[in-house]
């Protein structure tokens, strides 16, 4: 969660009304060094007044706290939408075909594609990119802008995703 967020959340709640501007600062010094949720929680309590819960600032804190994924690294499609569009089942296609339809679209020569059948996402890490979650794909193709399929050339890395050409980053 970004400082902002933080600090937002400590007014709206009337938190931290007990601490001084130098502990507010090294609060948020502990969030940006991506302190737990719970060493977060325990200064919070500790600089406000006894009306608050400790475990209730916690999961305060938690709702706020889900890794936020990085856009423009790693893959360009959700698993959510891979999946809408793999569970129908029909519309998976084999190596061959996806390198045919690749340089239909895009004009690679097809013995440079190299099909993957892996992606990921990635968060924030500290000053970092860290790999979140990874996820198994096969080529799926319903449809000109409904497709999807994962594939490097000479050493660059890409993603149709309905349609579209989009870089590859990890």
């Amino acid at each position: 969660m970004t400082n902002e967020t933080l600090r937002e959340l400590c007014i709206k709640n009337n938190w931290f009304a007990c601490g001084t501007n130098h502990q507010y600062d090294k609060l948020f010094e502990m969030n940006e060094k991506g302190k737990s949720v719970d060493e977060l929680a325990l200064v919070i309590w500790l600089c406000s007044d006894g009306k608050f819960d400790r475990s209730a600032i916690k999961q305060e804190l938690e709702k706020l706290s889900e890794p936020q994924i990085i856009k423009g690294a790693g893959t360009n499609m959700s698993e959510d939408d891979y999946q809408r569009l793999f569970s129908d089942g029909r519309w998976e296609i084999s190596e061959a075909e996806a390198k045919m339809l690749i340089n239909e679209e895009f004009g690679f020569e097809v013995s440079r594609i190299k099909i993957i059948y892996e992606a990921a996402n990635y968060i924030k890490d500290g000053h970092y990119a860290r790999k979140h979650q990874s996820f198994k794909r096969k080529p799926q193709n319903c449809a000109t802008d409904c497709n999807y399929i994962r594939f490097n050339v000479r050493g660059w890395q890409y993603e149709m995703v309905n349609g579209d050409l989009y870089i590859y980053c990890d």
